[in-house]
């Protein structure tokens, strides 16, 4: 795969964490990932883009103080890792939580179509798709 291509999806994966995480810009969901996305989160499956954002959206609702910071991303073909570091409150006033993580993407024609995601904080788990 082109290097060009390889950078645009490590670009991809930054604007997933800083702009449709951080900033809550669910708009970009329909701009990176493919209608197909499998993601695969720590102890749980979600097939298909309006499925995963449905829990994503019960997510950031849960937990509107989150920050991600990206520490590291590399990439090579249609893959691209990302090594995060995750903060957050449980609760105004609640103790602050950190978090660390581990997520693989996979791309396919520019778009976000599995992506594998393991951390190391239960109490920040996603919801199972409900």
């Amino acid at each position: 795969m082109d290097e060009e291509f390889i950078q645009k999806n490590k670009l991809t994966v930054r604007r997933l964490f800083y702009e449709l995480m951080n900033k809550q810009n669910l708009l970009l969901a329909n701009e990176i990932f493919n209608v197909r996305l499998q993601a695969n989160l720590n102890d749980f499956s979600i097939e298909g883009r309006s499925a995963f954002l449905k829990v994503l959206k019960k997510y950031l609702r849960d937990f509107p103080a989150l920050h991600y910071e990206v520490l590291s991303v590399f990439g090579e073909g249609d893959m691209v890792c990302a090594h995060w570091k995750l903060i957050t409150r449980l609760e105004e006033g609640d103790m602050v939580v950190p978090s660390t993580g581990i997520t693989v993407f996979r791309f396919r024609i520019g778009k976000i179509v599995q992506l594998d995601q393991q951390w190391n904080n239960r109490r920040l788990q996603l919801p199972a798709n409900e």
